[in-house]
């Protein structure tokens, strides 16, 4: 059965087509004197996931009315039931107040000029549809679908304009009121001027588009529909509606919706109202000048949360993304966004997207957490992710026994090293050199010690005075002694005696090298202070001076990996169902470290195919069958000629694992 009008007939007068606007529907909404202060509005539909995009509507809109005196209103445009997601409109609601972006009024709190749910106002935009067809702005659309199809691609042959060619335009009132009344299926679209107004946008200045005549000639018609056939409304006609009666002053939205303002200001004119003022912001990009997409790091806000990022760095970071200011900083708090925010400085341009910066942004923003005593969240996830990694006990080194970590460890190292936070993951993973023994063979490693070779190879005795000195200071404070302050002592002209400041620098980059292994951290002495004296003074002594001692550490930490791949890879292979999807699956294993799968790529290689570069690996194990390409790989890599050249395979000089010929950085 064919739905019945909502525009006519006995539901028209249950609607209310004389219904003035006093009605108590309207909640007061045409009653209210013209607002004196801004009104902004962020308009999200629950179809998903909050991402950037949305949320630096949502602030630039928020940061306006607040630096104004304004109101910000948070409304939602639910009509489209079939996208709307369950738990959305929740989701909204959380992000936008973890990132601390209150609302003036909206579905959960209420105000005067609700309802803010875009569903709950349905008969207020069918009554102004009603409007519209009164005056002639509007009519209805009885054209099935499969009608518009046919005349579209007749036209496209024609090479003609595909829009609509008004043949229900044509109808008397009287047969478009009888055939809605009928129940007969339609829409309701505006009709749209031969010349689409002109309007000023605040960030593209004064905005004309082309004359609609030309196209009207022809036939074709860019009609947009304003009233679905199922009685809900399009983005158009409620975006307009809503607005005026909730009394929005100032629209900022995306450059994506600049093309459809020509359409709302038309409806503004056909009901005789004033529009508010626009502000069209530039669209977020990846490098390639693309729309921004998963592909190119995570788009939902929500992701950025759980990962650990503070609200602050990430409204931060969205607040760049399109708008200048004039302070000498970048990092700045919500009050400071507040106090400089000006739509003035809104860029007309797309936006590159650099998630760089938001890691920067996010050091800036823990540190200035740590200072002020507001970090106890983000320690218990550090503490928490520490624990994970390391256990409770740190790795023995040498004759130094281990010991345990405990909160306070993890606090203090914290404290010391906050301005190299990013998230806890990450940090906990930058700092294992304070519960294990540093690697002088990764890839930090690497680039250490070519800073350091070319000073041992030129001046051996400078490197030698440089231990000697540090053993002296480390072993001449007492344990009642080790603290910080006194520890700084040691980088001192007054306590080593060297002038100039190329020793001193020297100085630095072995402590730097002997301690952690070449990996950036807190200063030294806070450093030295954490590790403890013990350890501290064995790591000195035994650091790897030479490329042959380095060698050796080489070896060791290659056949340590080579014995974790081939357990890895028979455990899994015993296990996985053997088929090609499944077997890809296990080469493919991903690996907390790039390296480590790298190394297993190539150690399957070699097992399996004798290390030949072009035979389709996963195929041939398929082929194989699983009994015997698990023998292979329980049996690869055994005498010392294999390993050697295995070696230089996945090796390169120093320990750096290669594919392709290109470092591979630690991730």
């Amino acid at each position: 059965m064919l739905r019945r009008s909502l525009l006519s007939g006995p539901l028209r007068s249950q609607v209310g087509a004389s219904r003035p606007l006093s009605h108590p529907i309207y909640r007061h909404c045409s009653s209210h004197a013209t607002p004196t202060a801004p009104r902004t509005r962020f308009a999200p539909s629950p179809t998903g996931h909050l991402h950037l995009g949305s949320l630096r509507t949502a602030l630039y809109n928020y940061l306006y009315a607040k630096q104004t005196g304004g109101q910000f209103i948070l409304r939602l445009e639910d009509t489209d039931k079939k996208r709307t997601v369950e738990g959305a409109e929740q989701g909204i609601y959380e992000i936008l107040r973890w990132a601390g972006i209150e609302w003036d009024e909206g579905p959960d709190v209420g105000g005067p000029y609700g309802p803010y749910r875009q569903s709950d106002r349905s008969d207020i935009h069918r009554e102004h549809v009603n409007k519209l067809i009164e005056s002639g702005h509007a009519y209805r659309c009885f054209c099935s679908p499969a009608r518009l199809k046919t005349m579209g691609l007749r036209r496209s042959k024609l090479a003609l304009p595909t829009d609509y060619d008004r043949a229900c335009a044509k109808l008397s009132k009287a047969e478009s009121d009888e055939r809605a009344h009928k129940g007969e299926g339609h829409v309701v679209r505006l009709k749209m001027p031969d010349d689409p107004p002109p309007f000023h946008d605040l960030v593209h200045g004064p905005i004309k588009h082309g004359s609609n005549a030309p196209r009207h000639s022809a036939g074709a018609y860019e009609d947009p529909i304003l009233l679905k056939s199922d009685g809900l409304p399009t983005y158009h006609l409620a975006n307009v509606v809503d607005d005026h009666h909730m009394a929005i002053t100032h629209v900022m939205r995306a450059t994506e919706w600049l093309p459809s303002t020509p359409k709302h200001i038309t409806l503004y004119n056909a009901f005789g109202w004033t529009p508010p003022t626009f502000a069209h912001v530039g669209l977020l990009q990846n490098k390639e000048r693309k729309k921004l997409s998963k592909r190119d790091g995570d788009v939902n806000v929500g992701v950025y949360r759980e990962k650990g990022y503070l609200p602050e760095s990430l409204n931060n970071f969205v607040a760049l993304l399109g708008w200048s200011h004039t302070e000498k900083s970048d990092v700045m708090g919500m009050q400071d966004l507040i106090r400089q925010f000006s739509m003035d400085r809104l860029t007309a341009g797309n936006t590159i997207v650099d998630f760089g910066k938001l890691d920067y942004l996010q050091r800036h923003h823990v540190e200035a957490r740590a200072k002020s005593g507001t970090a106890e969240d983000i320690i218990r996830l550090a503490q928490r992710e520490i624990a994970n990694l390391y256990g409770t006990q740190t790795a023995p080194e040498g004759p130094v026994a281990s010991r345990k970590i405990d909160e306070e460890f993890t606090r203090r190292l914290f404290e010391v090293n906050a301005h190299n936070y990013i998230t806890a993951p990450r940090f906990a993973s930058s700092v294992g050199y304070f519960f294990q023994p540093p690697s002088y063979v990764d890839a930090t490693a690497d680039k250490a010690f070519k800073r350091l070779s070319k000073t041992l190879a030129e001046h051996p005795e400078d490197v030698g005075e440089c231990k000697a000195e540090a053993l002296r200071f480390l072993s001449s404070i007492p344990e009642s002694e080790w603290t910080p302050e006194r520890l700084k002592g040691m980088l001192s002209e007054e306590t080593h005696g060297w002038k100039g400041q190329e020793r001193q620098v020297l100085y630095m980059k072995f402590l730097r090298w002997a301690l952690a292994g070449g990996a950036n951290g807190p200063p030294i002495h806070e450093t030295v202070w954490l590790i403890g004296k013990e350890r501290s003074v064995y790591r000195v002594q035994t650091a790897p001076l030479k490329q042959t001692e380095r060698d050796v550490l080489v070896r060791k930490s290659w056949e340590g990996d080579v014995e974790t791949c081939r357990a890895v890879a028979v455990e899994l292979l015993e296990t996985v169902e053997w088929t090609e999807e499944g077997v890809r699956g296990v080469v493919a294993k991903e690996w907390k470290r790039r390296r480590m799968q790298v190394i297993f790529e190539k150690f399957l290689r070699w097992a399996v195919v004798n290390g030949d570069a072009e035979a389709e690996l996963v195929g041939k194990m398929v082929e194989l069958g699983r009994e015997q390409a698990v023998e292979r790989i329980k049996g690869a890599i055994t005498t010392e000629a294999q390993r050697e050249f295995l070696a230089e395979r996945v090796f390169g000089r120093g320990g750096i694992a290669k594919a392709g010929g290109e470092v591979v950085e630690e991730k």
